[in-house]
């Protein structure tokens, strides 16, 4: 899963949510299971789930490792310059 995202502005950081969880509901439809199976497996409630894939309210960073382990899938970023910091420092 590769995203662009910056940690400065907030509405990133939502927008991260928001492709995370649809990539987790992607894994959990593509699979087939259930908002209840793949609660009962991974001890997380349906509300934490469904929230999760809606990239809706404040749900905890732990919960996401949780459901991307149980689906397998590993979530990487790359730290690149960021231009505008670079310009305004010289």
């Amino acid at each position: 899963m590769n995203f662009d995202f910056n940690l400065q502005n907030i509405k990133q950081k939502r927008k991260l949510r928001r492709q995370l969880g649809f990539e987790l509901f992607r894994c959990r439809y593509h699979k087939n299971y259930s908002l209840q199976s793949v609660s009962r497996r991974t001890g997380l409630t349906l509300t934490i789930i469904d929230r999760i894939e809606l990239g809706k309210g404040n749900v905890q960073w732990s919960d996401f490792l949780i459901l991307m382990n149980f689906y397998g899938k590993v979530f990487s970023f790359e730290m690149e310059k960021n231009s505008t910091l670079e310009t305004n420092q010289e």
